[in-house]
């Protein structure tokens, strides 16, 4: 019986240099390009038409990101996020606020983090670990403050403007953003402005 067209071909392997790279492409993707590591193997998902030249070319942008991706994740691992976090609320919330759990999150191109208030449920992304500690506590001091108000509201802001460092650090994400050509980020929805080893972008 003959193929469908729809059908995606067989994979082709690129390289057997470590990690390898194992090339999938698909006439049903349009427009998006996935990559994930799998056994040691670098494994990308592309368009069937997308020219070879432009395969190599996201095949090594990819290979970067996984790579940032894997070196936010180690630096992550280092910061005991829970210690912090109360470290924090008592320092700038007199110990007031109470949560079920807090922890790191694969890196997000449209969040740094998020709060859900009624489950007192934190997530803060992976790539603040190897940031300086002061951005990373705004983003903590950020999250914290949507227990108390989980909107954007002027109230809202005034807490968060207890740290100190606040208006720097808005401005370090968001320079940040800029200069590696990312979305403008965000903490949940953030003011006017913005996994394991899975990325997802768009052509």
């Amino acid at each position: 019986m003959a193929k469908s067209k729809c059908e995606p071909r067989d994979p082709e392997v690129l390289t057997e240099d470590p990690p390898g790279v194992v090339i999938h492409r698909s006439p049903r993707r349009r427009k998006t390009i996935q990559a994930r590591v799998d056994h040691g193997l670098l494994h990308v998902f592309l368009p069937d038409n997308l020219s070879r030249r432009r395969e190599l070319e996201w095949v090594e942008k990819m290979r970067e990101a996984i790579r940032l991706k894997q070196e936010h994740d180690k630096a992550a691992e280092s910061v005991d996020l829970e210690r912090r976090a109360q470290l924090l609320n008592k320092r700038y919330f007199a110990g007031a606020l109470a949560w079920q759990s807090i922890r790191f999150t694969p890196a997000s191109r449209t969040r740094y983090g998020s709060c859900r208030p009624g489950k007192g449920q934190i997530l803060i992304s992976a790539e603040l670990g190897d940031h300086p500690t002061w951005v990373l506590d705004y983003v903590i001091v950020h999250e914290l403050a949507h227990l108390v108000f989980p909107d954007h509201s002027e109230q809202f802001w005034q807490l968060v403007s207890v740290y100190p460092k606040a208006e720097r650090a808005r401005g370090y994400l968001d320079g940040f953003a800029r200069a590696g050509g990312r979305r403008k980020g965000s903490c949940s929805g953030s003011r006017g402005a913005r996994d394991g080893g899975q990325l997802a972008l768009s052509l």
